[in-house]
């Protein structure tokens, strides 16, 4: 049921936590937004952060046991949402779908346009993200994004060209090298069966 205010105008019911924090962070990918407020405001002191091309120190990840790398604390963390206007002309975030695990797992899956300087705008592109949001306190204590590079830089100028190249010339230069120093062993021939006509006739 709608909520009414006093003077009769209907107001949209108060979102939840999960959902206001989905889109805030998702506003972090707006070029235009003041990014520090919102770090500020849901991120742990003691935040990470990290994605396909951002790596930080090296940590020793114990439940995986496995060495993870990522940016550590909140004003570093603001810092890599800061340099954005600095190489995006303009950005977007749009939410696909969002959901929580718990109360500490926060997913959400969205697609990212943008359009990077000094390229026109019709040589924007876009990208598919998921990101994992781990909470603690009820603030982000880990920010992970996952996504394709190779979507990333067939939208580039120049790069998308250069890349399709490379990893033509890659897999042509790697396959022969791979031949001339790990060849294909032989099998040795099979000795033919000798069949019982064939004693017959010896």
């Amino acid at each position: 049921m709608m909520s009414k205010r006093r003077g009769g105008k209907d107001t949209k019911p108060e979102m939840g936590m999960a959902q206001r924090m989905t889109l805030k962070i998702l506003s972090l990918y707006d070029s235009t937004t003041n990014v520090d407020a919102i770090i500020q405001e849901l991120y742990h002191p003691d935040a990470t952060f990290s994605d396909p091309l951002i790596e930080g120190k090296s940590e020793i990840d114990i439940a995986n046991a496995k060495i993870i790398k990522l940016v550590r604390g909140r004003e570093k963390v603001a810092a890599q949402f800061r340099v954005l206007p600095s190489f995006v002309a303009k950005s977007h975030a749009q939410l696909i779908r969002g959901s929580m695990a718990g109360v500490t797992i926060l997913t959400i899956d969205s697609t990212v346009t943008y359009q990077l300087k000094p390229f026109p705008e019709y040589m924007g592109g876009s990208l598919r993200m998921f990101t994992v949001i781990e909470l603690e306190d009820h603030k982000v204590i880990s920010h992970t994004d996952h996504w394709d590079i190779r979507s990333v830089l067939e939208n580039v100028p120049m790069l998308s060209f250069l890349y399709r190249n490379l990893r033509s010339g890659v897999g042509s230069v790697s396959s022969h090298v791979i031949n001339v120093f790990l060849p294909e062993t032989s099998t040795p021939a099979e000795a033919p069966v000798e069949t019982r006509e064939d004693s017959q006739e010896s």
